[in-house]
């Protein structure tokens, strides 16, 4: 069975790429993890630039792979839906380098497993590493969310705040403390130094229910630290204000003439909306991919659609390099385009 992408990202600097792979994406099926070295693992055919089919380095996994988070331009987390979180090496060993040519260079050791079972049995949905603090949010389908400290590999805190399994957590980029979740009940904002005790008592947390609809994809607004995004099982993106305790209600249309100014909703797919990034290029630009095959680019400035491309399978995760996006789909296909 061919191998779906499930999640891939470069690394800080660029050169490298990861990508999780699984036999059935969002399955307990084996998987794997392959690595790629950017500058050598190119083709450029008459500007139709490419991947080459075989990767620097590939890890089989017993499990799915669902997510993955570099720590520097080396080593990275992988989270897999046997609820493990491995610490892997994309570069090769130079103890395997020196074996036979009859044996297998990259094997997946026991002693990869950093963290344990640490989504009670549960598929860990992803992977956010705050790299000042050096502090990991992992969240998972046992609706839980735990931080983790990576110099100590020492859980922190574990925090219930969904009812409903966690897809997405992300830690704010102006504030070291506060992190987004996005779950199928909705998004909460939350402070990780204050205990989960303190929920009814505290200012600090913003909780928003999405209308029954999942919020499958988060992320924060470059500009303004009031500001943040989610991408709808609907294919609806909304703007939130954290300011405003009370935005308005998801709906179906492009126009957001009943929306206040920083409380929006844009209908730019027809179904789920897997990813959601601000361009590192232009703080204007917001990104999604949506299991409708599309990947578009939204100006929030002007609130229209300025690239829109159709793949001829499912998307499931891109990155951005220049003005290249990388993109992996459910079909195993890796591409690049230009924007």
């Amino acid at each position: 069975m061919v191998n779906s992408i499930s999640f891939l990202k470069l690394n800080n600097d660029k050169t490298k790429l990861g990508i999780c792979k699984s036999n059935l994406t969002n399955s307990i099926w084996n998987g794997c993890v392959e690595f790629f070295d950017i500058n050598g693992n190119t083709i450029n055919n008459n500007n139709n630039i490419k991947f080459k089919e075989i990767p620097n380095k590939s890890i089989p996994f017993y499990s799915g792979t669902t997510c993955l988070e570099w720590i520097d331009n080396e080593k990275c987390l992988v989270s897999g839906d046997d609820s493990n979180i491995y610490l892997l090496n994309s570069c090769l060993n130079k103890e395997n380098q020196d074996k036979k040519d009859n044996q297998p260079k990259n094997i997946l050791e026991d002693d990869d497993i950093l963290f344990e079972k640490v989504h009670n049995n549960s598929i860990i949905s992803h992977l956010n590493l705050n790299s000042k603090t050096n502090q990991l949010l992992s969240s998972g389908w046992d609706k839980l969310i735990k931080q983790w400290d990576i110099n100590t590999n020492c859980l922190i805190s574990e925090f219930s705040l969904h009812y409903k399994k966690v897809n997405q957590t992300i830690w704010s980029e102006f504030n070291d403390f506060l992190f987004l979740s996005g779950s199928d009940n909705g998004v909460v904002i939350w402070d990780s130094r204050i205990n989960i005790s303190n929920l009814g008592k505290s200012k600090s947390v913003f909780l928003n229910e999405t209308n029954g609809i999942a919020a499958n994809s988060v992320c924060w607004s470059k500009e303004y630290d009031y500001l943040f995004y989610a991408g709808l099982n609907s294919g609806t993106i909304k703007q939130f204000d954290i300011r405003v305790l009370t935005p308005p209600p998801t709906t179906n249309s492009m126009n957001s003439s009943n929306d206040d100014d920083n409380n929006k909703n844009w209908k730019l797919h027809e179904l789920g909306i897997n990813q959601l990034i601000i361009d590192p290029n232009n703080s204007n630009h917001l990104i999604s991919i949506s299991d409708d095959s599309y990947i578009k680019v939204f100006n929030i400035k002007t609130q229209e659609i300025i690239y829109s491309f159709k793949s001829t399978d499912f998307i499931k995760s891109f990155d951005i390099i220049n003005n290249n996006f990388i993109i992996g789909s459910i079909d195993n296909n890796l591409n690049i385009l230009n924007f």
